[in-house]
């Protein structure tokens, strides 16, 4: 008899604990690798461009509790001006964004906790790519400031967002050879699932 009672009441005991030991798992997101898509509307400080729809990919590697390495990569249908003292159209304009960045997150999301926010930076490299004339590129420097929800979903791996991006980056190469420093900034959506 006191083996039944011993059987049931670890039973019984190891019910209570699943949902702390789920908790446990959970309690930090960085303790995964992070795979996500944006949608982004970004804009140009610069008068020469005009900004437009941002799509794009990122991959989070966790470094420790608290920070994120980021790849991201992104494609933008921008709008060139021209330059019509130099007798150059404006036309369409793709913009490829390669960046890195290093994200700071003190409490990350959990089931117990599911609303975050974070902030970090990095370096990139941009290139812009016209239909009729030599493509360009640059690189800049960004800062990034978001927010993260933790959805409620099974196994708790699907995480929705928003984020703020500023970038000071070169502008195309102008007629003259040189490019100036220009501030461009996007606000995006993002959808992230936490890898296995």
């Amino acid at each position: 008899m006191r083996v039944v009672v011993l059987t049931l009441l670890a039973l019984f005991t190891g019910r209570l604990a699943a949902p702390s030991a789920a908790m446990a798992q959970y309690h930090r997101v960085t303790d995964a690798i992070v795979v996500g898509g944006t949608l982004a509307a970004a804009g140009s400080g610069a008068e020469v461009l005009a900004g437009g729809p941002e799509m794009g990919g990122l991959i989070e590697i966790p470094m420790g509790d608290e920070l994120r390495l980021r790849g991201e990569t992104a494609i933008g249908a921008w709008h060139f001006n021209g330059y019509p003292y130099a007798g150059i159209a404006g036309s369409r304009m793709l913009r490829h964004r390669l960046t890195v960045s290093v994200l700071r997150c003190r409490f990350p999301p959990s089931p117990g906790r599911r609303l975050a926010g974070y902030a970090g930076g990095g370096a990139g490299v941009y290139l812009y790519r016209f239909p009729s004339r030599p493509d360009g590129g640059a690189w800049g420097i960004h800062g990034v400031a978001g927010v993260e929800y933790l959805l409620p979903t099974m196994r708790s791996r699907w995480i929705a967002g928003g984020e703020v991006q500023l970038h000071v980056m070169g502008e195309p190469t102008s007629p003259e050879g040189g490019s100036l420093p220009m501030l461009g900034a996007h606000i995006s959506a993002l959808l992230k699932y936490r890898l296995p």
